[in-house]
């Protein structure tokens, strides 16, 4: 699941997708996933697995740039056959001066067996 989206996310923009919990270059994109589970049991055992996946997006300016990036990260999710219709939030942290948008949505994977 993460080489499929982080594959996905490279081909939506030219934004650097990095392997961190938290970014030292800007702007940038980051993922995680949460919530994975097994569903459609059959015969004991999981027929598919879902999962929560969060994309972030971060910047220090909020160019043109990068809202272009997030306009293209949600398309590239909207398109993907087995994945939810996103949710987004936009914040700034104040703390940090830092721009945030995260986008989550649902994956379905389903078993190889």
């Amino acid at each position: 699941m993460e080489t499929k989206v982080k594959d996905i996310l490279e081909l939506a923009t030219t934004i650097p997708v990095l392997d961190l919990a938290y970014p030292n270059i800007w702007p940038c994109i980051t993922f995680h996933f949460y919530s994975e589970n097994g569903s459609l049991f059959g015969a004991g055992t999981a027929t598919e697995e879902s999962a929560m996946c969060q994309v972030d997006i971060w910047s220090k300016v909020k160019t043109d740039a990068v809202k272009l990036a997030i306009k293209s990260v949600k398309q590239a999710i909207v398109s993907e056959k087995y994945f939810s219709y996103p949710t987004m939030d936009n914040d700034f942290e104040t703390a940090t001066k830092i721009y945030h948008t995260n986008i989550n949505f649902q994956l379905i994977k389903e078993s190889e067996v």
